[in-house]
């Protein structure tokens, strides 16, 4: 999925993504994210990534 955005850094294409995933992402995304959790250029993506879909998902349960 990462090569439909142009962005020409590697990092921003994944920032792009987690972004997204913030928005349509459920449950099954949170271990993908958690890997990126102690990334040091990614790693607070992921966080707030996490957080906006446990937010998300908890509202609409």
């Amino acid at each position: 999925m990462t090569s439909l955005f142009p962005d020409p850094r590697p990092d921003d294409r994944t920032i792009t993504v987690m972004r997204l995933l913030a928005r349509v992402g459920d449950r099954s995304s949170l271990p993908l994210l958690a890997a990126y959790r102690d990334h040091p250029a990614l790693g607070s993506t992921a966080a707030d990534t996490i957080r906006r879909l446990n937010n998300r998902t908890n509202e609409e349960h």
